[in-house]
């Protein structure tokens, strides 16, 4: 319904036409009907939430989709709109009508959108695109021969007002064998459902009958059911009454603060016999938050960056105002698929937040608020476009989300934590393009990994897609720890080729495993042995580049060699390999910080005699950290240089 497993169907659609194309059928059994308390997936909250309605026995959008699939359009015309319409002003939003009439047209504030005729072998909803305002959306559904026979609307709405109770039953036996639900819901102050608020309600039931259940519906409340006191969610709650055994009324009264409460008064009829409700008055959950917020309103004084514009100021705007006024607003910017952006940066100060662009792609800045629980409970996003700063490449030395691939084949479901789960039976795999490892690269990679079933598991890597000419595969390697149930355990792979400067990589599997995403260790050059040719920048009076070597070098030449990093244990020796018919030549070694404050230290070591290529080496005290190298040739050197080694 409202989540996908990795090992569910792909869709609810799939399940409705593959039944559609069935010969026959006795009907259709999907799981789940109703959510039901316990065995998340795969977030950990109270219920699984895959099912049609939730535990309060409220619908659910997929209710009205397999509605649309499964009622005859000739004797039960339907069509249902979703989402509800209160968003952020000028925020492009999906708008979704479902219908198993012929076609449907959508209205935005009586102007059309078009009409669509939903194809029945792909599904039963339609789609359109429009930008948020305040007003009236309405769907009409038409027959085949252009006639209308359903229609629905959703109107925008402000704060809740008012509470409104609407009971299942009016009249119910005194026994308290017989439940009545009663449906509590937020009114705005025209009268209009308030679909997002999450306002807490008491409820207070005098008279003969007792209060036996509360529910909303949400799998991550942490609230009792057996309660007098729970928050709205989606804007309504579920009151669950009966009788205490008496004849008479009882009066069901629903109070918020600062809200208009609502009462409702139903019937219980006589009974003879034991009554079996005798219930406690129920308690009423504690709750840090007094008015809780149901919407964060952002405003952009641009929403288009350029390198003539860079910055973009993001306000939020609380509703109601006040709400949760002591509880900080937490800000991020994510890419389309929910990750962070890597193309900016943001800086926060209170309910505004700062964006920065720092390369080219779509922004989403996300406002969030938890309303005084443990994680957020409302999310608020607004979109942003940067154009003409160029296109940033995909950082591999910080972790990468295995959901931000770009290209895939086989089953790809997703994962646990911006992860993946790659396909069950046969062959799939997954591509990242446009990665910079460096001038230096790596070939050492880490990925947490979840393995369903604990035993040996083969992984391919690619450098490049797979199976393409040109591409190549750098490496199987097995995956094999005991397994943990839903838990991600890194291990690390050696590749048979390091990766260097712009390029692809792609991780293969036959079998089902979930990943979390990867990261490679960057490899330092600092330890190879590097060719005198190899310097990154080369000065003086005389010397000659002769491939690979550096010849003839005379008065005042120096070999510079950038991005060496000894790390903290640092190195404490260079090994030369160089020839000079001299009985010495003085090298002085310069070690000159990069990036960080390091002072520059200087060690000097004397080449020869050697007048034969062979290798010297000497030691020095050590020298830490990232720096720039400097061979250092000083007047009356004859030196012929090949290459030289850290140690």
């Amino acid at each position: 319904a409202n989540s996908r497993t990795s090992w569910g169907a792909e869709s609810l659609d799939l399940c409705l036409t593959t039944e559609r194309h069935s010969p026959y059928t006795l009907g259709q059994y999907l799981w789940s009907g109703a959510d039901y308390i316990g065995e998340p997936t795969p977030y950990h909250t109270r219920s699984s939430y895959f099912g049609m309605i939730d535990t309060a026995g409220f619908p659910k959008d997929a209710y009205y989709v397999c509605q649309a699939a499964w009622l005859d359009p000739d004797t039960q015309p339907m069509v249902h709109l979703f989402p509800y319409w209160d968003w952020n002003p000028g925020q492009t939003i999906d708008l979704c009508a479902c219908t198993n009439a012929h076609s449907v047209e959508l209205f935005v504030d009586g102007q059309s959108l078009g009409r669509q005729t939903p194809d029945p072998d792909k599904g039963r909803t339609a789609a359109w695109q429009a930008a948020y305002r305040p007003g009236v959306v309405r769907a009409v559904a038409y027959n085949a021969d252009g006639r209308p026979v359903a229609e629905t609307e959703i109107r925008s709405f402000g704060d809740a007002a008012a509470l409104q109770i609407q009971a299942d039953r009016t009249r119910l036996s005194g026994s308290g064998a017989e439940l009545a639900f009663l449906t509590v819901r937020a009114l705005d102050a025209e009268g209009v459902p308030v679909a997002n608020a999450n306002d807490r309600v008491t409820l207070r039931v005098q008279g003969a009958g007792v209060l036996v259940a509360l529910d909303n519906g949400d799998s991550t409340d942490p609230d009792e059911y057996q309660t007098s006191s729970r928050r709205l969610f989606s804007g309504q709650l579920l009151a669950v009454v009966a009788g205490d055994g008496r004849e008479g009324e009882m009066t069901v009264e629903a109070t918020a603060p600062g809200l208009r409460p609502a009462t409702i008064t139903l019937h219980t009829d006589p009974y003879q016999g034991p009554a079996r409700r005798r219930l406690p008055p129920l308690p009423a959950a504690a709750d840090p938050v007094k008015v809780p917020l149901r919407k964060l309103e952002l405003h952009a004084d641009r929403t288009r960056l350029t390198p003539f514009h860079r910055k973009a100021v993001v306000t939020a705007r609380r509703y109601p105002a006040g709400a949760t006024a002591g509880e900080a607003i937490q800000w991020k910017i994510t890419d389309d698929r929910g990750d962070t952006a890597t193309n900016a940066k943001i800086t926060v100060q209170g309910d505004t937040a700062t964006v920065e662009a720092l390369g080219d792609g779509p922004l989403r800045v996300r406002a969030m608020a938890c309303n005084g629980r443990r994680v957020p409970q409302l999310i608020s996003q607004l979109d942003l476009k940067v154009h003409g700063l160029g296109q940033l490449h995909m950082n591999p030395y910080q972790f990468v989300a295995a959901g931000r691939y770009e290209a895939s084949y086989g089953d790809i479901g997703n994962g646990n934590e911006r992860g993946i789960s790659t396909s069950r039976t046969g062959r799939s795999w997954v591509l990242y393009n446009d990665i910079d490892f460096g001038p230096d690269g790596s070939d050492e990679v880490e990925l947490p990994i979840f393995s369903l079933d604990g035993e040996p598991t083969p992984i391919r890597f690619w450098d490049g897609e797979p199976y393409v000419m040109g591409s190549e595969m750098i490496g199987e390697r097995i995956y094999h720890k005991p397994k943990m149930w839903n838990v991600y355990q890194p291990e690390t792979f050696r590749l048979s080729k390091r990766l260097t400067g712009i390029g692809s990589f792609a991780v293969e599997l036959n079998t089902k495993v979930h990943i979390k995403g990867f990261q490679f260790y960057p490899h330092s050059r600092a330890w190879d042995t590097l060719a005198a040719g190899a310097c990154d920048a080369i000065n003086g009076d005389s010397f000659t580049r002769a491939g690979a070597q550096v010849l003839g070098i005379g008065n005042n030449v120096s070999l510079v060699f950038r991005r060496m990093d000894f790390g903290e244990e640092g190195c404490r020796g260079v090994r030369l390999r160089g020839r000079s018919p001299l009985p010495a030549n003085t090298v002085h070694l310069l070690f000159e910080g990069e990036g960080a404050a390091l002072p520059t230290e200087r060690r000097v070591v004397e080449f020869g005699p050697q007048p034969e290529w062979g290798e010297q080496s000497f030691t020095f005290a050590p020298v830490t950290g990232r720096r720039q190298v400097t061979f250092l040739f000083l007047p009356g050197t004859q030196f012929d240089f090949d290459s030289f080694t850290f140690f």
